[in-house]
C-alpha cells in the first residue's frame, strides 16, 4: 500500500515536525471530549502514530484500558518506546483484528483523512463498538487547514486524503449506521462524535 510506505518513511521525522506546545494543544482538544472518555472503560485509538497521545490519555483517563493501532510498523516501533507495557497493535482500520473484544469508544486522532475507504472503516469501527458506543474524530487543525496541508503535500500519496465537510461526514456516518452527536469545525480544531 502506497500510503503505508509514506508513513513508514515519515515515522522517524514525525515528532520533530510537531509544534513545541503540542501537548498543551492535545490537552485542550481532549477537554472538549472529556464527557465521552470519562465514561469509557475500553478505548481503541486508531492511528496512534508515534504514540504521543498514549501517555496523555492514560493520565487523563486512568480508568480506561487503551489499545492503540497504526498501520505503519515504524510508527508502532516508536510508539512502543512511549508505551513499553503493551496495548499496541499494527493493524489497518479497514480490517480490525478484534473478534471478541469490544470498545466503548474508538478515537481517530489525525487519521480519518487517510482511511482509503471511509465507509468500510466506519463499518469496521461500528463492529468493534459496544451498543451505544462512540466514535470520535479529532484534529488539531480545522478542515481547511488539514485539507490544505494534504492537498499541497509534495508526496502525492496523501494529496487526496481530505477531511469531509460537515454534511459529507454526517452522510457517511448515517450510511454506516451511526447517529452524529457532534460536529465542530472551528478556528483551531476539527471534531466529530457519533454514537452507534
Amino acid at each position: 500500500m502506497v500510503q503505508r510506505k509514506f508513513f513508514e518513511h515519515l515515522a522517524s521525522q514525525w515528532d520533530d515536525r510537531q509544534p513545541e506546545n503540542r501537548r498543551e494543544i492535545l490537552e485542550r482538544l481532549l477537554a472538549r471530549i472529556d464527557r465521552y472518555l470519562l465514561k469509557s472503560d475500553r478505548v481503541l485509538e486508531v492511528g496512534t502514530g508515534t504514540g504521543e497521545l498514549i501517555p496523555i490519555l492514560k493520565r487523563r483517563y486512568p480508568q480506561i484500558k487503551l489499545t492503540s493501532i497504526d498501520f505503519a510498523s515504524a510508527m508502532i516501533e516508536l510508539a512502543r518506546k512511549r508505551q513499553p507495557q503493551g496495548g499496541l497493535v499494527q493493524a489497518d482500520v479497514h480490517f480490525l483484528p478484534f473478534t471478541d473484544e469490544k470498545f466503548s469508544t474508538v478515537l481517530c486522532h489525525n487519521s480519518f483523512p487517510h482511511f482509503s475507504d471511509k465507509k468500510r472503516a466506519l463499518e469496521e469501527i461500528k463492529r468493534v463498538l459496544v451498543q451505544a458506543g462512540f466514535v470520535l474524530i479529532l484534529h488539531e487543525q480545522n478542515r481547511d487547514q488539514v485539507n490544505s496541508i494534504h492537498s499541497g503535500a509534495l508526496s502525492k500519496e496523501i494529496n487526496h486524503d481530505l477531511l469531509p465537510s460537515g454534511d459529507e461526514i454526517q452522510a457517511l456516518f448515517l450510511q454506516a449506521g451511526f447517529r452524529t452527536a457532534l460536529i465542530e469545525d472551528s478556528e483551531d480544531h476539527y471534531l466529530v462524535g457519533a454514537r452507534k
